[in-house]
């Protein structure tokens, strides 16, 4: 998969900017889900006629609504800087998101990923923001804030196919989770990347995780291998150590949570 998109079915706004244009065919109109859907395609050179297309709509019984930054008056821009959950928001739509596989010859839709971070089943997902965070965002701006590309298609997962992209959620200023969803040519479908992390962060036995934290800012320590540790706001430190395992489709690997008077080997401060 290419980073070569077209914007489809968008609102006057705009939503989910892609990549520039250039030779693989477009995808037109593919994004429409009923009249009150709105998204964006990315053309695939890794099959032929297969596209990627990033679409929201609103939740039942309720209009799709853009959620702008506003002051305290409610009235005007803002021109403050961003808080750290802004950083992924901007502006935004809260809605049902997802990312369908689509077959652009016979113009069906292979398979449909549900993207949320809540048991909402809702995502937050910009369609204008400030640039020099998370997402790439090209001009024009208005007041300081522009159209994020959203479907910019890379290597992450480090089989040397640029056939992935990532969602971000900002809690805190610990950093962004990230979700990472691709496209499986062995599957021939759109999946998100898990991760798959023994040890103590979480309660169950072998926890499964779709959001990573800091993922996509790490550089890998070897091919397909991940190692980097940082400290919460709480005080708790956390080490990750996996690897992409190509034949599962996932990320396998290690965490390991300590507070801030013992490190994760056990040795005092």
């Amino acid at each position: 998969m290419v980073g070569c998109c077209c914007e489809d079915a968008l609102s006057e706004r705009g939503l989910l900017a892609a990549a520039p244009r250039g030779k693989s065919a477009s995808l037109r109109g593919t994004a429409r889900r009923r009249d009150r859907a709105r998204g964006a395609a990315a053309p695939t050179s890794a099959r032929t006629h297969r596209s990627l297309v990033l679409w929201v709509m609103a939740p039942p019984g309720k209009p799709l609504q853009g959620r702008p930054l506003l002051d305290e008056t409610g009235s005007s821009p803002r021109n403050d800087p961003y808080t750290c959950p802004e950083q992924t928001l901007g502006h935004y739509y809260r809605a049902l998101t997802r990312v369908s596989l689509v077959d652009t010859q016979a113009r069906l839709v292979l398979n449909t990923l549900p993207i949320t971070d809540d048991p909402s089943g809702l995502y937050n997902i910009p369609f204008r923001i400030r640039p020099g965070y998370f997402y790439q965002v090209l001009g024009p701006l208005r007041n300081g804030e522009g159209k994020p590309r959203i479907l910019v298609l890379r290597d992450l997962n480090g089989d040397g196919k640029a056939l992935e992209f990532c969602l971000y959620v900002m809690d805190s200023c610990t950093g962004p989770r990230t979700m990472v969803i691709g496209y499986s040519q062995r599957q021939d479908r759109v999946i998100s990347y898990a991760f798959h992390l023994r040890g103590d962060l979480w309660s169950v036995k072998d926890p499964v995780a779709t959001w990573m934290d800091r993922f996509a800012f790490q550089k890998p320590l070897s091919p397909m291998h991940w190692r980097y540790d940082f400290w919460y706001n709480s005080g708790t430190h956390i080490a990750f150590d996996f690897r992409y395992v190509p034949e599962h489709e996932c990320f396998e690997g290690t965490v390991r949570t300590s507070d801030s008077w013992t490190d994760v080997n056990g040795k005092n401060q």
